[in-house]
C-alpha cells in the first residue's frame, strides 16, 4: 500500500511536527481496523471528497489526545455532522424510526436568532412527519444531545456529565411551536408533551469523550434500544465510527 493510502495529507495538521508525531498513530488505527473489521483502505484516497474529509477528521480528532494508546480525543464538528447524516439515512430503512438530524450549527443558531434564523433550514423538510428529531448540542467545550420524540410527545436532553439544561428543552419546545405556525399555519398542540433531563444514562469518566457519548446516545436512541454502553467501550465505538464513516453505512 502506498504512503498516501495509509496516511492523511500533511495539510490537515497545524505543523509538520504535529503531522510527523501522528504518522505512527494513524497507521496503528488503520491496522487495528483492518485486523478487527477486515476493512480495505487501498482505495481510500479515491473516495468522494465528503467521505474522505470526514474520515480524515476522525483521525485528527483521535490524534488530539495525550492518551493515544486509549484512543481518546476530542470529536470534530465535521465528524458529528457526518454521523448525523448517517443516522438520518438509516432512518429511511424499514424497522427503524424515521429520523431527521439537525447539524451542530442548529442549536447555537436557535439560541442566537430564534426560529426566524432557521426558517430556511426546513424549506424542504417536514420535521413533523418524522418519529425522531436529533439535535447535537455544543456547550463551548462539551457535547450533549437533545431529542424530539413525536411518537411519545417528549423533548429530552442527554448529558454524559449529568448536568441539566432546561434552557435547551424550553428552546426546542418553542421552536416546535414556531415551526408549526410557519410551515403548517396552525398552532402546535403542546398538550401531553413532556420535557426531561435524562439522568440514568452512562457517564463519561474523562474530559474528552463527550462527542462520542453524544453520538452513541443518538445511535442507540435511533434504534429504539436501551442505552446500556459504558466508558470502557469507547475505544471500540471510535473504531466502529471510523469504519462506518469510511463505508458510509452504520453497522446496526
Amino acid at each position: 500500500m502506498d504512503k498516501e493510502a495509509i496516511f492523511p495529507p500533511s495539510g490537515i495538521y497545524h505543523s509538520q511536527q504535529h503531522y510527523q508525531s501522528n504518522l505512527l498513530w494513524f497507521k496503528m488505527i488503520t491496522l487495528t481496523i483492518r485486523t478487527d473489521m477486515k476493512a480495505e483502505y487501498s482505495g481510500f484516497m479515491k473516495e468522494p471528497r465528503l467521505v474522505r474529509r470526514a474520515f480524515i477528521c476522525v483521525f485528527v480528532s483521535f490524534s488530539h489526545s495525550e492518551e493515544k494508546e486509549n484512543m481518546n480525543g476530542y470529536m470534530e464538528t465535521s465528524v458529528i455532522n457526518f454521523y448525523m447524516e448517517l443516522l438520518t439515512e438509516r432512518g429511511k430503512l424499514e424497522n427503524y424510526p424515521s429520523v431527521y438530524a439537525f447539524s451542530t450549527f442548529f442549536y447555537p443558531r436557535l439560541l442566537s436568532g430564534g426560529h426566524a434564523a432557521l426558517k430556511r433550514w426546513t424549506r424542504k423538510v417536514d420535521i413533523f412527519s418524522h418519529d425522531l428529531i436529533i439535535v447535537p448540542v455544543h456547550l463551548g467545550v462539551h457535547w450533549c444531545l437533545a431529542t424530539i420524540d413525536f411518537r411519545n410527545k417528549a423533548v429530552k436532553y442527554y448529558d454524559s456529565m449529568g448536568s441539566p439544561n432546561n434552557k435547551c428543552l424550553q428552546s426546542l419546545m418553542k421552536y416546535l411551536q414556531d415551526e408549526s405556525l410557519d410551515k403548517k399555519k396552525t398552532a402546535f398542540d403542546t398538550s401531553g408533551w413532556q420535557t426531561e433531563n435524562v439522568q440514568k444514562i452512562p457517564q463519561q469518566m474523562n474530559g474528552s469523550d463527550c462527542g462520542m457519548f453524544a453520538c452513541t446516545f443518538a445511535e442507540y436512541i435511533c434504534r429504539d434500544v436501551d442505552i446500556t454502553f459504558t466508558q470502557q467501550e469507547m475505544p471500540y465505538f471510535r473504531r466502529k465510527m471510523v469504519y462506518e464513516i469510511y463505508t458510509c453505512k452504520l453497522l446496526m
